[in-house]
């Protein structure tokens, strides 16, 4: 189903009673510790495990104190939310502390930040490199920088990217070698979503789109015909789920055996020939903040090993860390043969575009139908490539 919400946050607010992410509480006296606001827009993540993340950041509840407030998963009250949350920014307040999904193709009703990177330049977020330099539980140098440099701009990195994806679909050794290509394959291409064959979408320097409307329609009309005439190939589509890479089996989800089993792992080019990858949620600190210190305390040990391996925040997506997943560094209790992570880190190493999720994705979602005829085809794209420039104008 395309647009699905997968899950309704439901996090008990065990931290400290519930406040608007904006304030209106009574100032703290001078010998109390820092309250610290942290707005949360996670709807892939259920249960507690925020509010159990929060607790366990060191210093959490004596050096300073968290205020939660998570945004309604749905409906009207969601939307009266996020305006009120984007209202307070823009006044100089709110939060301080962000903790977003940037996966918009989920969701009918949108997220906090539909345009990261644009709001990256509108000077929102908090420079956080002086503070990465003193960092005491994530250890930066083993981060994937490919992934993380999404959330940097000419003002240093501003938010930290917590998980990522990309479509990789795998085939036992035992079949023999794929003769279609490895390991990325153009008789894939066919199979993978028209928003990442296209690559980043939008140009953030200058304020327009990265393709023309031309373009989109030649790229529309060849995806058709690769879909059309794709080959059936024996591979399977993995993704993850309950923190393990996953395939559909005859009947329910079946975690994959890369303990045991050896597999090739591969993927469809973009339009330049790599890997198009998507930022699936992210962290950042309000550039307002009066404690960026005990903010990024916060992020720090969000990022920290013992958290990557075990949380449930952890659960939906990719690890940004670049050695989890080898025997030495389990994931969620599980890791790879040598052989499996050598060709998972093959496909890392050929990712050439890092990008959040925003709605011009969506609508070249939308223009692409299975269906039309090459007229209705162009109507679309038309209509669609209107939206993307009056969207990334209003950004």
């Amino acid at each position: 189903m395309k647009k699905l919400i997968l899950m309704t946050l439901t996090i008990a607010l065990a931290l400290l009673p519930l406040t608007a992410c904006g304030g209106g509480e009574e100032p703290p006296k001078e010998d109390s510790p820092a309250a610290l606001n942290v707005c949360v827009d996670l709807r892939r993540v259920g249960g507690t495990a925020v509010s159990d993340m929060l607790l366990s950041v060191p210093g959490s509840g004596k050096e300073f104190t968290l205020l939660m407030e998570t945004i309604p998963a749905e409906g009207s009250e969601r939307e009266n939310t996020m305006q009120r949350v984007r209202t307070e920014i823009l006044a100089g307040k709110g939060p301080d502390i962000f903790l977003c999904d940037a996966a918009q193709l989920l969701y009918d009703d949108g997220v906090l930040f539909p345009f990261p990177r644009q709001v990256m330049e509108s000077r929102i977020f908090l420079p956080l490199d002086d503070y990465i330099e003193k960092a005491q539980y994530m250890e930066w140098d083993k981060l994937l920088p490919k992934i993380m440099d999404a959330g940097k701009n000419a003002d240093g990195q501003q938010l930290l990217p917590l998980g990522y994806e990309f479509q990789m679909y795998v085939m036992e050794k035992s079949q023999g070698e794929p003769t279609f290509g490895h390991p990325l394959s153009g008789d894939l291409t066919g199979q993978m979503a028209l928003y990442n064959v296209l690559g980043e979408l939008a140009d953030y320097d200058n304020d327009r789109l990265a393709l023309s409307e031309e373009e989109l329609l030649e790229n529309c009309l060849e995806q058709l015909d690769r879909f059309k005439s794709a080959k059936e190939l024996p591979v399977k589509f993995a993704y993850i789920s309950e923190g393990a890479f996953t395939t559909m089996g005859e009947n329910r989800p079946e975690p994959l055996d890369l303990k045991d089993t050896e597999y090739w792992m591969l993927s469809g080019p973009n339009i330049s020939g790599g890997i198009t990858a998507n930022i699936t949620c992210f962290a950042g600190i309000n550039r307002n903040t009066k404690h960026p210190a005990e903010a990024f305390r916060v992020l720090d040990f969000l990022l920290s090993e013992e958290l990557l391996t075990r949380s449930q925040i952890y659960n939906l997506a990719l690890p940004v860390h670049s050695q989890l997943g080898t025997e030495d560094h389990p994931w969620h209790g599980r890791y790879m043969s040598q052989g499996n992570f050598e060709e998972f880190s093959g496909l890392i190493d050929k990712i050439d575009v890092v990008k959040f999720n925003t709605p011009l994705d969506d609508l070249v979602y939308d223009a692409w139908d299975l269906n039309a005829g090459e007229d209705e085809l162009k109507e679309l794209c038309h209509k669609a490539y209107v939206k993307m420039n009056m969207y990334l104008a209003e950004s």
